[in-house]
């Protein structure tokens, strides 16, 4: 018999803890993008990093597709601080270094 997997997306806001700590599923973190700077971006994407150990990822949305700056090292430093840590402004200025 197959496995069953539930994932549970969840957006962001103030009371983003309470439903995330009541399960014990994987959650996808859904920010709530209003920001557009580059580094605010990628620091609302990466704030609630570790406020649980189930949270398995976040799904970017039209904050970075579609931000005025190149997305690619958005995505690419929200990624680094997800799997390595560090700060917003340092992954994505080495994010930009070597996408050159």
């Amino acid at each position: 018999m197959p496995r069953v997997r539930k994932w549970i997306e969840v957006p962001l806001n103030s009371e983003y803890h309470i439903p995330v700590s009541a399960t014990t599923c994987p959650v996808l973190v859904v920010p709530d993008e209003t920001e557009s700077d580059p580094v605010a971006v990628v620091r609302e994407y990466t704030k609630e990093i570790g406020i649980c150990d189930h949270i398995r990822g976040i799904l970017l949305g039209r904050n970075v597709m579609y931000n005025d700056s190149d997305p690619l090292p958005i995505a690419d430093a929200v990624a680094s601080i997800w799997h390595g840590g560090g700060s917003p402004e340092e992954a994505y200025e080495r994010a930009l270094r070597e996408l050159k």
